[in-house]
């Protein structure tokens, strides 16, 4: 898919796997009542900005198989979190909440 920086973006059509693929309902962490649990005794704050963050998680080796792709050039499979599946944004949440 062309960019809007002419660049290109590759996609996988992850439609069927999502459809067996069963839900992580990790949830996203809720603003309000985690600034109301830094409350005001707090003097510092920062902030993550994680380039390509899904690519700093790894897909299972046993789970690899599932995100195979053909391309006129080979079969490639993930090894990381790839967008488009089911449950990239969920487990990467999970992953940011555990390290902070």
């Amino acid at each position: 898919v062309a960019k809007h920086d002419g660049t290109w973006r590759m996609v996988v059509d992850y439609k069927k796997l999502n459809n067996i693929t069963i839900k992580d309902n990790h949830p996203l962490p809720n603003m309000e009542q985690t600034i109301q649990v830094l409350g005001n005794g707090y003097q510092f704050f920062s902030k993550f900005d994680m380039k390509s963050g899904f690519w700093q998680i790894p897909i299972d080796e046993e789970d690899r198989h599932k995100t195979a792709f053909i391309t006129p050039e080979g079969l490639y499979e993930w090894n990381v979190l790839a967008q488009g599946l089911k449950n990239s944004p969920p487990s990467f949440q999970r992953v940011m909440a555990d390290i902070l």
